[in-house]
């Protein structure tokens, strides 16, 4: 925790985001992430800041992932988090591409709905982006 917090006190400190996009909040209870502190900490730096959803409760907005939301989600704010295959990250045997139709038609439901869209396109280790075949 320690470590955890000296990372995120050295951003706030140096960059002063925005924006904090956290993930795997799956892996620890909020008291073990001591996620109220960590919001506390964030907020103190930037009372402008905006958390997502998984500080474990604390955040600002929600971030279902891969599947459109069958209903909407509980915050106001929320952001559909989509890869444009079938996995996150560069994966090449991962050829899986969605359509643009299909990128547009979902981006379109989600901003209908109130939400934004966060599209992975898993760029190659060099950076570029892989081509869709």
């Amino acid at each position: 925790m320690a470590f955890n917090n000296g990372q995120m006190n050295e951003i706030a400190t140096k960059f002063n985001p925005d924006l904090w996009w956290f993930d795997g909040d799956w892996e620890r209870s909020a008291d073990e992430w001591n996620a109220p502190g960590i919001r506390k900490m964030l907020l103190g730096h930037n009372p402008n800041t905006i958390i997502n959803g998984r500080l474990t409760g604390y955040g600002d907005y929600d971030t279902p992932e891969q599947n459109f939301p069958v209903v909407r989600p509980q915050f106001h704010w929320w952001e559909l988090c989509m890869t444009i295959n079938n996995n996150w990250g560069y994966q090449p045997q991962d050829t899986n591409w969605k359509t643009p139709y299909e990128v547009i038609t979902i981006f379109a439901d989600a901003i209908s709905n109130g939400g934004n869209m966060l599209l992975d396109i898993g760029p190659k280790e060099d950076g570029t982006i892989p081509r869709n075949r």
